[in-house]
């Protein structure tokens, strides 16, 4: 795995395209295999929500200017395929044209259960071949900022059912990050997730 993080702070100088070309050439010359690249926060378009945290995501695809040949060149440059990250999507998403979702107050926005799997199907389906897995990170805001979630019983385990049927679809793994509790017991029926990070790292 190559873990790439905290772009915001070094996108123009070091985590950007070229960047990236020269860290693989390196590390095949030592020798040093990669089974995935990581995309952590920042890679894709977006803004900060009302609410704080990481920049939400607009639509996910990699920015442009640091990244000028997309995704799936890239991926095919390096030889590597990807694990994408996501914490939550903006409240003006333009995805919400096409999906029903649900607006936290703090401006996170996720799919309402009932389109949760068609959702991330739609998602992850535009990244077949290219993409071995999905993080998912801020789950205890994603989970305490709707009202759906903490009133209607069983509403965030339809979400993340749905997330997990469309992971199964195109044979990719979930990695949760920040899960409550609640979070991890479900994931024993989803069996897409095959782990979870702890840390509340630095945007706690």
């Amino acid at each position: 795995m190559f873990y790439g993080d905290a772009w915001q702070h070094q996108i123009q100088s070091c985590c950007n395209e070229s960047a990236f070309l020269r860290t693989k050439v390196v590390l095949d010359a030592q020798k040093i295999p990669i089974q995935f690249w990581q995309l952590d926060d920042w890679w894709y378009p977006g803004g900060m929500p009302s609410g704080g945290g990481v920049n939400c995501v607009d639509t996910w695809e990699l920015l442009p200017g640091p990244f000028p040949s997309g995704l799936r060149s890239l991926s095919e440059q390096l030889k590597v395929p990807w694990l994408l990250y996501a914490p939550y999507f903006c409240g003006n998403t333009s995805l919400r044209e096409k999906f029903d979702m649900l607006v936290s107050p703090g401006g996170y926005a996720v799919p309402t259960p009932a389109k949760s799997e068609a959702f991330y199907a739609s998602l992850f389906a535009a990244k077949a071949g290219m993409t071995v897995g999905y993080e998912v990170d801020f789950m205890i805001d994603n989970h305490l900022n709707q009202p759906v979630f903490r009133e209607e019983f069983g509403a965030a385990e339809r979400w993340l059912a749905g997330m997990n049927a469309a992971a199964i679809g195109q044979n990719m793994s979930v990695q949760y990050c920040m899960a409550l509790p609640s979070d991890l017991l479900v994931s024993l029926q989803n069996n897409a997730v095959t782990n979870y990070r702890a840390s509340d790292d630095y945007a706690g």
